[in-house]
Parts: structure tokens; C-alpha cells; sequence
């Protein structure tokens, strides 16, 4: 936001960017507006008045407020400036309006007061769409784990009561999964051992 004046009539400007750091003037870098987040200017003196260190709080009316804060050497003193959030969900761009010094004591002034209005600033709850729901990768797994309990339950019932089986038996393609087994072992083998194949031959 480049060149607001203020309402308090304090015959400045007022530059501002709330999430980068800018230069009032990029050819002479020896100005103090340099690599700031906020800026006040009037005809003879430019004035750092926030940096980008921002801090975030809530008033007591739950209004959101931004402060950022800058100091100065000569003559030493704080800075501090706060700018209000106020959320326009409907608004097509974003729009700040400075209040300026609060309380204004001329050169000397050192608490600064802006809002941003807009829809940019609005609190968002993240993955609002699928917060009542579960995922795609939750659905499958659940189906996979039932079909697997229905399996077995039918499995082992129907080996007890109609082939009459005992012990192990009664798991049912009991023979089928141990074969699975051996090869995921042989498998993991065979990769472990970067893909050798060791042969044996009998001595004659």
C-alpha cells in the first residue's frame, strides 16, 4: 500500500506491506525506509515505523490486531504500529486505512494505528470440506479389514463343522498361504542379497 495519508491530517504518507519487506527509495539504500514493513513519510523526513516481526493478538472485543514494531537511534525511542483485521468476505480487493499517529506529538510520535479490510484476512478453518467426513484411504483400508474378518470367520466355520478340521487346519487355504509366505521370504531374500543367485552343485 503505497502513498495513504493519514485521517489525523499529520501531513504524512503512509507506506505498508503486511507480509514483505519493501524500500521506499531502491536507488539510494542509505535512506531509512529500507527493507521495512512500514513507513511514514513527510516532506522533509522519512520514518521507519514497523519492521517485519510481527505479532499477532486479540483485543478484548476478539477483534485481531497485527503489531509490528521498529526503534530509532536519534532521537532513541519505541515504535510501535497496530493494524486491525476486519474481514469482508465480499470485497473485491484489499483496503487499508490509516488512522496515523495515536496520539499525534509531531515528529515525536511513536504508536501508529491502521485497519485492513478484506477478504484476505478472513480466518479460514483448513480442510473445512472434509472435516464431517473420513477419507478414501480410510473407506478402503475399513473394507479390507472386514472382508478379511468375514473370510476367515466362514473359513474356519465351514472347515470345522463340514470338512471336520483340527489345529491349523482349520484356517481355511491354509496350504495356499504358507506358499505365500515361503516366496515373500524368498523374495526378501533374493532383494537383500542385491539380486544373487547363489547355485550349489554336487561334486561328482
Amino acid at each position: 500500500f503505497s502513498g495513504k495519508p493519514s485521517a489525523t491530517k499529520d501531513n504524512a504518507n503512509y507506506y505498508f506491506n503486511p507480509c514483505y519487506n519493501f524500500s521506499y527509495n531502491v536507488a539510494n539504500k542509505c535512506l531509512p525506509c529500507t527493507d521495512v514493513a512500514a513507513c511514514r513519510i513527510t516532506a522533509t523526513k522519512q520514518e521507519v515505523i514497523g519492521l517485519q516481526n510481527p505479532k499477532f493478538w486479540e483485543t478484548a472485543t476478539g477483534a485481531i490486531a497485527v503489531n509490528y514494531s521498529a526503534s530509532s537511534s536519534s532521537p532513541p525511542r519505541s515504535k510501535n504500529l497496530l493494524v486491525f483485521l476486519e474481514c469482508n468476505k465480499s470485497a473485491t480487493a484489499p483496503v487499508l486505512r490509516v488512522k496515523g499517529c495515536d496520539p499525534c506529538q509531531g515528529n515525536a510520535s511513536t504508536n501508529f494505528t491502521m485497519t485492513l479490510h478484506g477478504k484476505e484476512v478472513c480466518l479460514q478453518i483448513l480442510n473445512e470440506d472434509n472435516s464431517s467426513g473420513i477419507s478414501t484411504g480410510s473407506v478402503l483400508l475399513l473394507i479390507f479389514l472386514i472382508s478379511v474378518q468375514v473370510y476367515l470367520t466362514i473359513g474356519i466355520l465351514y472347515n470345522i463343522c463340514i470338512v471336520g478340521a483340527k489345529g491349523k487346519e482349520v484356517i481355511p487355504n491354509i496350504a495356499f498361504w504358507q506358499d505365500v509366505l515361503s516366496l515373500i521370504k524368498d523374495g526378501c531374500l533374493f532383494t537383500f542379497n542385491c539380486c544373487r543367485v547363489n547355485v550349489n552343485y554336487d561334486k561328482l
